[in-house]
């Protein structure tokens, strides 16, 4: 049996490692036994793109896009996400992942029922 917990903490403390900022975001998918693990990265994704009212354009690959393009394309539709982000000093918060994630994710084939992710308090919530 795979803990995610374990995972999550391990995740945060490998990340603050890496990218000593404000907060990580991280997301953990399962299929059966495997696991694949990502997080937030600027690596250009074109459903990613947000224009800005300056005109510019800025792109950020999510940490949920990031784990799925790892799973194979016709297992999606069996996958659990977990997403969670991290204070600085590993306090989960919330980690909801938003619109356009869940459009993707949806278009994916991900199911609602098999996406958790963090709330404000730190407790993992199912996607409704």
């Amino acid at each position: 049996m795979i803990n995610v917990e374990t995972l999550t903490k391990q995740m945060i403390k490998e990340d603050k490692n890496i990218f000593p900022g404000l907060m990580s975001v991280g997301a953990i998918v399962k299929l059966c036994k495997s696991v694949w693990f990502a997080h937030n990265s600027y690596r250009t994704h074109p459903q990613m793109k947000r224009s800005f009212a300056n005109g510019h354009d800025s792109y950020c690959c999510h940490a949920e896009l990031n784990a799925l393009a790892k799973v194979p394309r016709q297992a999606r539709n069996k996958v659990e996400l977990f997403v969670f982000r991290s204070l600085r000093n590993g306090t989960l918060t919330m980690s909801k992942p938003c619109c356009i994630c869940q459009q993707y994710l949806f278009k994916e084939g991900v199911k609602s029922k098999n996406i958790y992710f963090t709330d404000w308090c730190g407790k993992w919530q199912r996607m409704s």
